[in-house]
């Protein structure tokens, strides 16, 4: 019943919605929208400050009219640019049809480091040399080889840490029918 009456009810919104339009337009005067109460306020203090401010603004300023026509823009492109490429259609195309090589960890790894800062290939590689060997590469050692912060590189070695793979110890069949015995419903998985 609910789309009867919404079908029923947009045709009454659009019945002679033509003439009812026309008529609105046809009005020699039409009826200005509502203002709020603060601009109300604004438009009769400014009436007092300013009485004859209207007339100012709806008036046409010559003066301002004939300095805007005496301005002109001039602009030259600059010696030197190339024409567009595509101009020339006798134009060989590349012959090199090769794609941009990826970079070892994903994006582009400067060549020049600056002094109190790091790549990622060091910082994976300090982190590496840590997990080895602790001893000899301390902390210190490696913000003094790299010129850090010692307080950032004992809070790198703390937080971060190399992946490691850990593999199960290998079990014998006595340890797998235990195991099946456990959890039955992982028999059919196991076998």
């Amino acid at each position: 019943m609910g789309k009867v009456y919404s079908i029923l009810g947009r045709r009454l919104q659009r019945f002679n919605v033509d003439n009812r339009a026309q008529k609105i337009l046809s009005r020699d005067k039409q009826n200005p929208a509502p203002q709020y109460k603060s601009t109300q306020e604004q438009l009769n203090i400014v009436k007092k400050l300013y009485p004859d401010f209207m007339e100012k603004h709806n008036k046409k300023d010559k003066e301002l009219d004939h300095r805007l026509k005496d301005v002109r823009i001039v602009s030259h492109d600059p010696e030197g640019i190339k024409e567009n490429v595509k101009s020339d259609p006798k134009r060989s195309l590349p012959h090199e049809r090769i794609t941009a090589p990826e970079f070892e960890f994903g994006f582009y790894e400067p060549s020049v480091i600056p002094e109190g800062k790091c790549s990622l290939k060091q910082v994976l590689k300090l982190i590496e040399n840590h997990a080895q060997d602790p001893q000899t590469h301390t902390a210190a050692s490696i913000a003094q080889k790299y010129k850090l912060d010692p307080k950032h590189v004992e809070n790198i070695l703390r937080y971060y840490k190399m992946y490691e793979l850990v593999l199960p110890k290998t079990t014998s069949k006595s340890d797998k029918l235990k195991f099946k015995d456990n959890f039955g419903f992982l028999k059919k998985m196991i076998k």
